[in-house]
C-alpha cells in the first residue's frame, strides 16, 4: 500500500518482478509479447534470441555491438541490438543483448537502464 502512495506522489508507475512486454519489430509495425522478469541487478537488459530473430532485430543492420558477458549462465558472447518496447504503457527505445534464454522462464530480463522513471516493487509478481 505504501508503495502505491509513494508511486501517486511521485507519479511514477510501479513494475513488479514479473511484466508483460510488448516488443516491436524493426519497423515497428508488428510487435510480440513476452513476460519479462525485471532484474535491479543486471545494467542491459536482455531478449531471447528465437524472438529476436523472428522479429527481425538479428538484421546486420541493427546489430551495433558484440560484447563478452559473465551471467548466470556462464561466459558468452552476445549480440548488442536496438529495440523498441512498451512497458506499463511507456515506450523504451534501448539496446538489449541478445541470448538463448531456452531453459529459463522468462523470454526478457529488464535491467536498470530500462527503468529508470519507474518505482519496483519486488513482494508483488
Amino acid at each position: 500500500m505504501m508503495n502505491k502512495l509513494i508511486a501517486l506522489f511521485l507519479k511514477k508507475k510501479v513494475l513488479h518482478r514479473f511484466e508483460k512486454v510488448a516488443v516491436f519489430n524493426l519497423t515497428k509495425d508488428e510487435q510480440t509479447i513476452v513476460m519479462a522478469k525485471v532484474d535491479t541487478g543486471a545494467d542491459r537488459s536482455s531478449l531471447d534470441e528465437k524472438v529476436a530473430e523472428k522479429l527481425g532485430l538479428l538484421e546486420n543492420n541493427n546489430i551495433v555491438a558484440i560484447k563478452k558477458y559473465r551471467s548466470g549462465l556462464g561466459h558468452q558472447e552476445r549480440k548488442i541490438v536496438n529495440v523498441t518496447f512498451i512497458l506499463k504503457g511507456k515506450k523504451i527505445t534501448s539496446q538489449v543483448s541478445i541470448t538463448d534464454r531456452t531453459g529459463l522462464n522468462y523470454s526478457m530480463l529488464i535491467g536498470i537502464k530500462d527503468i529508470k522513471g519507474f518505482l519496483v516493487d519486488p513482494n508483488r509478481n
